[in-house]
């Protein structure tokens, strides 16, 4: 990840790379392993399991291929369904950890209430960010679902959340 600056980037996750994109996020060499730049929202207790990180990464890993086989296997949809989500929630500068995760979970119970994910926040660069990983389904079973109207707001939210955070308009 290059540049700064607060911004908020979505995506659909492509097929088949759920497992990739929680491996991703929780590289350890983007991360300091000392269990404070990870938090999941809404799992069950068994996809967080371990008690090093390596071990909670394995299982989240796990987790993340079971859900996708769990949707494709049991989707409504032909094809290839939609099972998870990419987030990116972005500082300006560089902020502790704890107060990026208190800004990451502000904005997920706004805008995702009942999403089930896992935050990891990466120290990587010159500016704190958080990846995201989103289950395109929630806690209650239901798909998340966003329209344009949604998708073109998320940024204003996370914005707002920053704002409010740091006193900024």
């Amino acid at each position: 990840m290059s540049g700064g600056g607060v911004f908020m980037r979505v995506s659909i996750g492509r097929p088949g790379a759920s497992a990739a994109n929680m491996r991703y996020i929780t590289r350890p060499h983007s991360v300091e392993r000392d269990g404070h730049e990870l938090r999941t929202r809404h799992l069950p207790d068994h996809a967080d399991g371990g008690r090093t990180f390596a071990e909670r990464r394995a299982t989240l890993i796990a987790y993340a291929e079971q859900r996708e086989e769990d949707e494709r296997d049991g989707g409504l949809r032909r094809g290839r369904p939609r099972t998870h989500y990419r987030l990116v929630l972005s500082c300006e500068r560089r902020i502790g950890n704890e107060r990026m995760h208190g800004l990451v979970d502000r904005y997920l119970a706004l805008q995702f209430p009942l999403a089930r994910g896992v935050s990891v926040i990466h120290q990587d660069t010159g500016h704190t960010h958080a990846h995201v990983w989103l289950d395109a389904r929630g806690a209650d079973g239901r798909k998340l679902h966003f329209d344009t109207r949604t998708y073109r707001r998320l940024d204003e939210a996370w914005a707002r959340v920053y704002g409010r955070e740091f006193g900024l308009e």
